[in-house]
């Protein structure tokens, strides 16, 4: 059994604790196909077969997927190649925001 089936909190537990490290000035990354907790997060990246389909902030991401909640975006990326979706996704005015960003400060 996966620890998701094992410890039904386990999921929600775990990105908490991810929120509060980030929260915290800490730079945290994970990969998850719990899809539950994902209002948690600054930004998310979904990957489709190795192409960029959505690198942004949750919300934005929602609409881009035509996804009412989290839990659809797998079953939206069916809709389309995963080099359409990513087409798509670089079109967008979170993809030229996203490029804009300056890069993470480098420690000394």
């Amino acid at each position: 059994t996966s620890p998701r089936s094992t410890h039904p909190d386990l999921e929600s537990t775990t990105m908490k604790l991810l929120r509060r490290l980030a929260d915290e000035g800490r730079a945290v990354l994970t990969t998850t196909h719990a899809m539950g907790s994902l209002g948690l997060a600054d930004f998310v990246i979904v990957l489709v077969k190795g192409w960029l389909a959505w690198y942004g902030p949750v919300e934005p991401a929602l609409r881009h997927f035509n996804a009412t909640d989290p839990e659809l975006i797998f079953k939206r990326l069916r809709d389309a190649k995963p080099q359409e979706w990513a087409s798509r996704y670089r079109q967008t005015a979170v993809a030229k925001q996203m490029r804009a960003r300056p890069g993470p400060a480098r420690a000394s």
